[in-house]
């Protein structure tokens, strides 16, 4: 269906300049145009504070189906180097289930059991839920390889939760300089931007600063 539009002439829209590209090399058209997805609206720091559960531990969390391209068994490897000395974080997988679940289950079996108590991995939530996860989380992991745009990025800004995400695909346009970028696929930047986040309260706030103004940036409107 796409082939016989760009034929036709067609206008192409795109929801990042990555796949607009793509398009372009597949399609062999010109007539492509980037209109950015946007995020939800900002909370403030009252509402944050209101949906936040408090807790001696900190989170890392994960928003997203456990498909491949989402690397979540190098998130739980990134965790376990993470929690060896800091017996103060958690782990929060949180989405259905993909083509990589067996290997995240095997990741997850694969840890000491003293780590393994710290990770939780549940399936779909509430938007209530989500909203209550993002508020009470300290940072959001995005080692994700491949997206269209990203959408997670900007929710997790909205709740004035930092980023740290892959430095692949679409992601580095969503989160412009509002997230901790890391190599993809790579196990030791992703445990230092991690680590970074959680050890670095400035650090932290900064990106929560800059994250309420690149969803700002990015409306539906």
């Amino acid at each position: 269906i796409l082939a016989r539009a760009a034929k036709s002439g067609a206008w192409i829209h795109a929801p990042s300049d990555y796949v607009a590209e793509a398009v372009r090399l597949r399609y062999g058209s010109e007539r492509v145009v980037t209109v950015y997805e946007g995020g939800p609206a900002v909370l403030t720091a009252e509402e944050v504070l209101s949906l936040s559960k408090p807790s001696d531990h900190r989170t890392i969390l994960s928003l997203g189906s456990s498909a491949p391209r989402k690397r979540l068994p190098m998130l739980v490897r990134a965790f376990a180097e993470l929690a060896v000395d800091r017996p103060d974080i958690d782990l929060a997988i949180v989405g259905p289930s993909g083509a990589d679940e067996a290997a995240l289950q095997l990741a997850i079996a694969s840890v000491p059991a003293p780590v393994r108590s710290r990770i939780d991995r549940r399936g779909w939530v509430s938007n209530d839920e989500r909203d209550r996860l993002m508020c009470s989380a300290d940072v959001m992991a995005y080692p994700s390889v491949y997206e269209g745009f990203g959408l997670p990025v900007l929710e997790a800004m909205a709740h004035h939760l930092p980023v740290v995400a892959a430095r692949a695909t679409s992601i580095p346009e969503v989160a412009g300089d509002a997230a901790v970028l890391v190599q993809p696929d790579s196990l030791e930047d992703l445990v230092a931007g991690l680590s970074g986040v959680l050890d670095n309260q400035a650090l932290a706030a900064g990106l929560v600063g800059k994250g309420i103004d690149r969803v700002a940036g990015l409306s539906w409107h």
